[in-house]
């Protein structure tokens, strides 16, 4: 038989479960989504020097003077400065967090997601913690966050897959009373992760408040 009549067949099928080996590679499922225990996180030194505050405060108006949305994972890699990178939950007229006291010790919240494509291979895992710190006051007075951000680690990303993470604190409230303020945040995790042949975003919410308390809300 010559062997360069059937070199076609060969190319042919060759070709043939290669692009199926392909859509099993690239084809993944829904995220396992699991929480983890915490990773203890130092964000900040608490021999800080205070600052007084320039002007009128109102301690139950609650403001997040640092930032509001920002990426932290970006083409499989971590991306934030986790010491400019963050939100915080302080009161009216306050202009930096150094000119509120007691500050607890940070707060983290950890989950580990793991993708598995049509091989049962797990193609994307990464670990992120939502970690803030708490219990802030202005002499004596109030319970508000500081440094609230997701911190990510254990990045694992195969080849042909991409992973993106924004974090966003779209509010911050009074969740207290006038004559205890109690600073709230919602914070929200958005990932997206892309092969050739499909793409996934999820979007997870968490509630925080300046007592410490951490709430899950989808």
């Amino acid at each position: 038989m010559n062997i360069l009549k059937l070199l076609p067949i060969f190319t042919l099928l060759s070709f043939v479960f290669s692009k199926e080996f392909n859509n099993d590679y690239l084809k993944f499922g829904e995220p396992k989504i699991i929480r983890i225990p915490s990773i203890p996180y130092k964000i900040f030194n608490h021999s800080y020097h205070l600052e007084k505050v320039q002007g009128k405060i109102d301690l139950n108006q609650i403001v997040n003077i640092a930032e509001n949305t920002w990426s932290f994972i970006q083409t499989n890699k971590p991306i934030s400065d986790f010491t400019e990178n963050f939100a915080n939950a302080v009161p009216l007229g306050v202009s930096d967090w150094t000119q509120l006291e007691n500050w607890q010790d940070p707060v983290s919240n950890c989950f580990r997601v793991d993708y598995t494509n049509g091989f049962g291979m797990k193609v994307v895992s990464f670990t992120y913690c939502v970690v803030y710190t708490p219990g802030g006051d202005y002499n004596g007075v109030g319970q508000y966050l500081n440094h609230i951000q997701i911190i990510p680690s254990d990045i694992n990303v195969s080849w042909g897959y991409k992973l993106d993470a924004i974090t966003s604190v779209p509010s911050v409230t009074n969740s207290g009373s006038s004559e205890n303020p109690v600073a709230s945040a919602e914070v929200h995790m958005h990932f997206s992760v892309t092969s050739g042949i499909k793409k996934d975003s999820q979007e997870h919410a968490y509630y925080i408040r300046g007592d410490g308390s951490f709430q899950q809300l989808n």
